[in-house]
């Protein structure tokens, strides 16, 4: 038996328009109830104008998730800022964890995640643990 290959996926991406509470809750239902039938976990951080989202799972669902969301009309602008093989999911009980930030904090937690790629090309697993303890109790565990 072959053994699933895990990635680990994080991207930025923009909303178009002014989302409502409604299609957040939506969009978090939907995407817990499909995670979770492709074996996918991770984690929603919302700033107002911008999503950063990190998925892992299997690698072709993962693949086939986010070239969904590039289809998906409710963002723009989606950058990968870290796509990398993992043997340990980070959020292993979260189908999708939820966070709602100001836009100063989604600001700050962006440039900190840019930055550390683009300086020390730091692991996946690494940047995942890093906005783990950078959200703390934050984060909606559902």
């Amino acid at each position: 038996m072959q053994e699933v290959q895990l990635i680990r996926l994080i991207y930025l991406s923009r909303v178009w328009g002014n989302m409502t509470n409604t299609q957040l809750d939506q969009i978090l239902a939907d995407s817990r109830e499909n995670n979770r039938q492709r074996k996918i976990t991770g984690l929603l951080f919302y700033g107002g104008t911008s999503f950063i989202q990190i998925l892992e799972g299997p690698e072709s669902e993962v693949i086939k998730l986010y070239s969904q969301i590039l289809e998906d009309e409710r963002h723009h602008g989606c950058r990968i800022l870290d796509i990398h093989i993992t043997d340990k999911r980070v959020f292993e009980n979260w189908a999708m964890a939820y966070v709602h930030s100001s836009k100063d904090d989604f600001e700050e937690l962006s440039a900190v995640l840019t930055g550390r790629i683009k300086k020390h090309q730091q692991a996946s697993h690494e940047l995942a643990s890093l906005l783990r303890k950078y959200l703390g109790k934050k984060i909606e565990l559902i």
